[in-house]
């Protein structure tokens, strides 16, 4: 592992403070971020290791917290490469299906994992959650859309403000 991993403040109030700078959970009371910190499960994975397998029943939520990982579609090509701050797996979460991507780590890595249990909890309490993930996946399906019709010039994505699976909105 990178010597830069070793030196992260992986304390409860080092994970708070990360939380604190990455949407949508910066929005999140502080009370709830320091909760969640408690909640996470910290992982690494060195480069090329494979985190979630395509067709993998993935039950996480996964933020980057150091290095970069790549999205790999189902042929294997280079689909998306996440860095710092992001979240990968929502995907599966969002469509309550296996992971349609295969992601592995890019370079020495270290993220958190939330269970799809707290992730739904934190739909369900906190619309900025919810409203963030459901725009993250449509906007996926709108890049997917234009990758598919390589003439379209412009195709707004529609989003359907449904509830996520398990997750009804009081709104």
């Amino acid at each position: 592992m990178d010597n830069d991993i070793t030196l992260i403040d992986d304390t409860a109030d080092g994970v708070v403070n990360f939380l604190s700078n990455v949407r949508p959970f910066d929005e999140l009371p502080l009370i709830e971020r320091v909760a969640l910190a408690e909640r996470l499960k910290t992982i690494s994975a060195g480069p090329g290791e494979i985190i979630v397998e395509l067709g993998e029943r993935d039950e996480r939520l996964y933020l980057l917290r150091r290095g970069a990982i790549d999205v790999h579609d189902a042929d294997g090509a280079l689909y998306a490469r996440r860095h710092e701050g992001e979240s990968f797996g929502f995907v599966s979460l969002v469509k309550n299906k296996p992971a349609t991507y295969r992601i592995t780590a890019f370079e020495d890595s270290l993220f958190y994992e939330l269970p799809a249990s707290e992730f739904y909890r934190l739909c369900e309490a906190y619309g900025i959650v919810h409203d963030y993930y459901l725009l993250a996946e449509a906007q996926r399906l709108h890049v997917a859309l234009e990758r598919s019709r390589p003439n379209a010039s412009s195709i707004r994505p529609l989003i359907a403000w449904q509830s996520l699976p398990g997750v009804g909105r009081g709104h």
